[in-house]
């Protein structure tokens, strides 16, 4: 066999390894968190809803990383801190110019949209999303127009069972209800 077909087998193998590992590739793991794990690392859990967004190149290790800051309108805190009528949240990823980076299994938040969000305090002061998009539950309108925490558009594919997670115990939830089990959920990780 020449050199040159075996290059070009050899291409086509890679090829078609790719192809069936793609899938994959796409996805995002994560261990889940059960509901007062995730509220005993957050800072706030406050019903929002996301005003303006920008986002900026950053260097976060060694690498340079596009970072998206969004201006959350507060409309009701459910537990922890007050940090008053509007907050700032920074996210992975996002659009700058040309480039956009997509960080799978992080929070997305949608200009517009109210979602129930648990915010935690890293280095800096800065607010993030507890747990990426663990955090973070769109509200959304089902059609008898009651208000229900949705999953987050970028959840990752949670694996392994630690009890039940906070995004079953979440999910699909009237959002008074998501109210109540996040805050008994709060006093119970502060004891």
């Amino acid at each position: 066999m020449s050199s040159s077909r075996r290059a070009v087998l050899s291409w086509l193998l890679c090829a078609a390894g790719s192809a069936t590992w793609a899938g994959r590739a796409a996805a995002s793991l994560a261990r889940p968190l059960e509901l007062e794990p995730l509220c005993a690392m957050s800072r706030v859990a406050l019903v929002g809803r996301a005003l303006a967004a920008e986002s900026r190149w950053e260097t976060i290790g060694e690498q340079r990383r596009i970072i998206t800051t969004t201006r959350v309108h507060v409309e009701d805190v459910i537990a922890g801190s007050d940090l008053g009528s509007e907050v700032l949240v920074r996210t992975l990823g996002g659009r700058v110019g040309d480039v956009g980076q997509i960080v799978h299994g992080e929070a997305f938040l949608l200009l517009g949209e109210r979602a129930v969000l648990l915010l935690m305090e890293a280095s800096g002061g800065a607010l993030h999303v507890s747990a990426m998009a663990q955090g973070h539950y769109p509200v959304r309108n089902d059609p008898s127009r009651v208000p229900r925490l949705a999953r987050s558009p970028r959840m990752p594919e949670l694996v392994g069972r630690t009890g039940q997670s906070a995004v079953e115990r979440l999910h699909r939830q009237p959002l008074d209800e998501g109210r109540r089990r996040i805050a008994e959920a709060w006093k119970h990780a502060r004891r």
